[in-house]
């Protein structure tokens, strides 16, 4: 993603690694912390948060932004 694009949405950037696989986790910081977009580093395999966000709110408890990554890395192992 490009630094203007980052700075106009305010996002920043992770890397995670589960079993291992490395994701690059694009997060938005501001009103609220949520994972905008997850991509598998090795494949390029992505996917955003609006994939998700109704299986999300469906949810009954509130998700944290670990919860949501952990979620949207298995959706994304899946597909």
């Amino acid at each position: 993603m490009s630094s203007v694009w980052m700075y106009n949405n305010n996002v920043n950037t992770a890397i995670v690694t589960v079993d291992e696989n490395e994701y690059l986790v694009y997060y938005k910081t501001v009103s609220s912390l949520i994972p905008k977009l997850v991509e598998e580093i090795q494949t390029g395999k992505r996917i955003t948060y609006k994939d998700v966000s109704e299986e999300i709110s469906s949810i009954p408890n509130n998700m944290n932004l670990d919860e949501m990554t952990r979620y949207m890395i298995s959706r994304l192992q899946t597909m």
